[in-house]
């Protein structure tokens, strides 16, 4: 993932995750924020059209579920199974590959949508930077404050000694940073058109789109891991013929005979 933690790095200042902090992140790195969460809902477009056209003609309903699910990973269980009963092998594994790599960009976006948003303040560090924290941290960070003043009814000021937000869950995001996670949205959003271009194609069109598809190399390197598990996966057991339960009785009433004889 991009970004990097704060506490690997050497950034002195004050920082805020309230309203000053949004108001001091610098507005180039907000509006790429913005592009990055524009990307993944065009992403998100594709493949819900795309899982229609693969079975809501023939279980409408289905549809219905498939947009209760906020999940991405919900989600692409659904479009692998989909796609794994409805298409040919070939093309339900590039189906599985271009998951794979949306599923990286869906990871990056998970941070820029539901983490908390701040920036330094005040004396800020001479490269512009925006930061994130996952709302867990600030939990925790509660947790701890209770504790500190349960222990120290008293203390009510800004000390060294009060608990403070873990840097280590503090990401740090630049502009190059920014850059290479909405290349990666880029990514995933012409990978999910790709699947929805697919599974609206003839027969004779796939061929043509498959090979324009794997002609991306992070398509074409998640195509072949697959090939290779599936590969390596051992087979199942071959499953023993039922035996109903008078077969059972007649098999051992004619063993004990033949005991007895």
């Amino acid at each position: 993932m991009a970004g990097q933690p704060l506490s690997s790095l050497r950034l002195k200042g004050h920082y805020d995750f309230g309203p000053l902090g949004l108001q001091s992140a610098p507005q180039a790195l907000m509006a790429a924020v913005a592009q990055v969460i524009a990307r993944w809902t065009l992403a998100q477009t594709h493949l819900g059209s795309a899982f229609a056209e693969l079975i809501g003609s023939r279980s409408p309903s289905t549809v219905s579920i498939y947009a209760s699910f906020d999940s991405f990973k919900a989600q692409k269980q659904m479009l692998v199974t989909a796609s794994g009963e409805l298409l040919p092998q070939r093309y339900a594994r590039l189906c599985r590959a271009l998951l794979a790599v949306i599923e990286r960009g869906a990871k990056e976006r998970h941070r820029f949508a539901h983490w908390v948003c701040g920036a330094f303040v005040g004396q800020k560090p001479k490269e512009d930077c925006l930061l994130l924290a996952d709302p867990k941290g600030f939990w925790k960070l509660r947790v701890q404050q209770i504790k500190h003043f349960r222990r120290n009814p008293d203390d009510r000021t800004v000390h060294a000694t009060q608990p403070r937000l873990d840097h280590r869950e503090i990401m740090v995001y630049r502009e190059a940073d920014l850059l290479r996670v909405y290349r990666q949205l880029e990514l995933a959003e012409w990978a999910a058109y790709g699947i929805e271009c697919l599974v609206r194609a003839t027969p004779k069109q796939r061929l043509q789109i498959l090979r324009q598809l794997l002609a991306q190399p992070d398509v074409l390197a998640a195509y072949e891991k697959d090939r290779q598990t599936k590969k390596a996966r051992p087979k199942a057991a071959p499953k023993q013929p039922r035996v109903s339960s008078r077969a059972k009785r007649e098999a051992a009433l004619a063993t004990k005979q033949a005991k007895i004889g």
